[in-house]
């Protein structure tokens, strides 16, 4: 071997021994921080361990995979694609094709995601105190809240069940949960937080059914369920705005509520009882509507004068405190909407005025009163 040979020989090798440990360094490195991350895993646990789903030996090792993959690759909203891992999982969602428990073990898995990240933010809180207001106060997304519009649509096919068995399968836990999780993803709700011009029409469909289920499932013999039921639905209706309004046909199933008929004599206290407190949940839903800028929705659909017709029923109705109240504060709530909407040249189509309405109301108490007056 010459000695232009020679060098070249001896240049190659100290460039790859060189290379060689670069890498070799590199490769220690991570396996370092490897064993580090591997480790705070192995003391790690979920914060809530509420059924099988979350006992699964397979749990917390999806979600912590789901950390780390997030952790390598940060969503954000200059993403306009989900990375394939994600995208992948979502197909599993909401795939009909894929066994249902396996599509409630991925949504628990999200929830369970999306919740860590909101604990962790309270210790990453103080570090924004150099930022504008508006971004501070802004909620995060969360991992897959970035993705909301193909994740909300997704998530609600998976959990959401029958609406025509909502009354007797009630709001789930987990569907609770989801609710919970959603709330926090502020593209879902233009209205309030202005992230987006509208709705996407998926995003739309799944807001009506969800909306459509929680009211029909709103009732619940225990009070302080009856209580979280309408603070959930309220929220949504906050968040929503006119943009997802009431159902006004899922409200007329449990504002026409009546006492089943027995074969014999009259309906039992129990049954009455029931029936006037599912019409106090529906128009306690539909005054929060009517307040929070869905009276148009409301009022103007051609099932409200039938809403409004329950509503006078229950006024005139004797069926206790709670029933008189309640019926009351909505009669309230509508008579206001439509003097406000009357003076802005707002008509409606009731066939009354809203001078005719309040005089009518008016001539219920009256009768009501008297009728209370004889009795006594």
């Amino acid at each position: 071997m010459d000695g232009s040979q020679a060098g070249f020989s001896s240049s190659v090798d100290n460039v790859f021994q060189q290379s060689l440990s670069t890498d070799t360094q590199q490769i220690g490195d991570w396996q370092d921080d490897a064993k580090t991350w591997l480790q705070d895993q192995l003391e790690d646990s979920l914060s809530v361990e509420d059924d099988d789903l979350d006992r699964h030996d397979c749990m917390l090792p999806l979600v912590h995979l789901i950390e780390r993959a997030a952790a390598l690759f940060p969503p954000s909203d200059n993403n306009a694609q989900m990375l394939d891992w994600m995208a992948r999982m979502r197909v599993g969602v909401e795939s009909s094709q894929v066994p249902k428990v396996v599509r409630l073990f991925l949504v628990k898995a999200v929830v369970h995601v999306e919740r860590r990240h909101a604990q962790r933010l309270p210790a990453t809180q103080p570090q924004a105190q150099g930022l504008s207001q508006a971004s501070v106060t802004e909620p995060s997304p969360g991992v897959f809240g970035h993705f909301a519009a193909e994740w909300f649509p997704a998530m609600m096919s998976a959990v959401l069940g029958n609406a025509e068995e909502a009354a007797e399968e009630g709001i789930h836990y987990l569907l609770l949960d989801v609710c919970l999780t959603c709330l926090n993803w502020h593209t879902l709700f233009p209205a309030v937080h202005k992230a987006s011009p509208s709705l996407s029409p998926q995003v739309k469909v799944a807001a009506d059914a969800l909306m459509d289920y929680l009211v029909r499932a709103a009732y619940s013999p225990q009070r302080q369920i009856v209580n979280n039921n309408f603070n959930l639905i309220k929220a949504f209706i906050h968040h929503w705005r006119a943009a997802v309004p009431l159902p006004l046909p899922a409200l007329l199933s449990l504002l026409g509520a009546a006492p089943p008929q027995p074969s014999s004599g009259a309906p039992d206290a129990r049954a009455k009882m029931k029936a006037a407190e599912q019409r106090c949940v529906a128009m306690k839903l539909l005054a929060a509507g009517l307040m929070y800028g869905q009276w148009q929705a409301l009022m103007t659909h051609p099932d409200f004068k039938t809403a409004l017709k329950h509503v006078l029923d229950c006024l005139a109705t004797k069926g206790g405190q709670m029933l008189a109240q309640q019926s009351g504060e909505c009669m309230g709530v509508i008579l206001a909407q439509h003097h406000r909407k009357s003076k802005e040249g707002v008509h409606l189509e009731w066939g009354r005025t809203p001078e005719e309405l309040q005089k009518e109301v008016k001539h219920i108490l009256l009768g009501v009163h008297s009728k209370g007056d004889h009795d006594r």
